[in-house]
């Protein structure tokens, strides 16, 4: 699982600023610094990666037209991310590609806590498993897991990105989490020859 590195948020409103002023070398140096971010957010909601490069683009290209609008009020990184996701909902209702499950009468809400189901998988085969079993995740579930654990945002700032509650936030990490780790020791409890209680094939 590749990881992507952090945005560096003050050098990134520096380079927004001059975009806005129609600098089109600080919008290369902003391009290749959050295409791919945007890609991989995209990705996590749309199984068509020729549909998430395009939605990337026109990400990109409103980034160019917006700049200006930019007021500073949240990250660039979340200002940016609420662009692709406008976009990638636009795409998915005009598509139809897509059906996404309502979890807002989940079950009871955990306690907000930064533990990572990946602290329990760091082996590199361990890893891609859980790669896959992300890949099992309803879209709704699989972007709030993307936002929290890749782009390091907080419960707050997932719900305003996604104008939800926090508990629903919560609520949908709570399930993510829940099933991942379903998922990786089923996967592992069939590699190595037994059944969910330990019972031997």
């Amino acid at each position: 699982m590749s990881t992507i590195r952090r945005i560096d948020d003050e050098q990134a409103r520096g380079l927004l600023l001059r975009v806005g002023n129609g600098c089109q070398t600080s919008f290369e140096t902003l391009y290749r610094m959050l295409s791919r971010r945007v890609f991989a957010f995209v990705c996590r909601s749309i199984d068509n990666p020729e549909v998430a490069r395009e939605i990337m683009m026109d990400t990109m290209y409103e980034i160019w037209n917006s700049a200006g609008r930019y007021r500073g009020e949240a990250r660039v990184s979340t200002w940016v991310l609420g662009i692709a996701r406008n976009k990638l909902l636009m795409s998915i209702r005009s598509r139809r590609e897509a059906a996404h499950e309502d979890i807002d009468d989940l079950a009871e809400v955990i306690e907000d806590e930064r533990h990572s189901v990946f602290d329990e998988v760091a082996d590199k085969e361990t890893s891609a498993m859980l790669a896959v079993c992300i890949e099992k995740l309803s879209p709704a579930h699989r972007e709030c897991l993307h936002l929290l654990h890749f782009e390091d945002m907080s419960v707050a700032e997932i719900a305003e990105l996604l104008n939800i509650p926090d508990g629903t936030v919560k609520s949908r990490l709570a399930y993510a989490r829940t099933n991942l780790l379903r998922c990786v020791k089923a996967t592992m409890g069939s590699r190595h020859g037994y059944h969910e209680h330990g019972t031997a094939n």
